[in-house]
């Protein structure tokens, strides 16, 4: 039975997903940020942004999961 999954190997892997999803939001933060405001307030800057927004709600998301 030792070699099943467990909480501490779960715990683990929700940590290494939240770390990959910052690391992801970081990545597309900076991108933004570099961008032009011309190109930030286009339809391109808006659904990037709105993008951006939503990553940041599953990192919340994930937050709230209990193991």
């Amino acid at each position: 039975m030792s070699n099943l999954p467990n909480t501490s190997h779960w715990r683990s892997l929700k940590e290494s997903a939240r770390q990959t999803l910052e690391k992801l939001q970081k990545e597309m933060q900076d991108y933004f940020d570099e961008r032009s405001d011309k190109w930030q307030e286009s339809d391109k800057g808006f659904d990037f942004e709105e993008t951006l927004d939503e990553l940041a709600s599953v990192i919340s998301d994930l937050e709230l999961i209990d193991i």
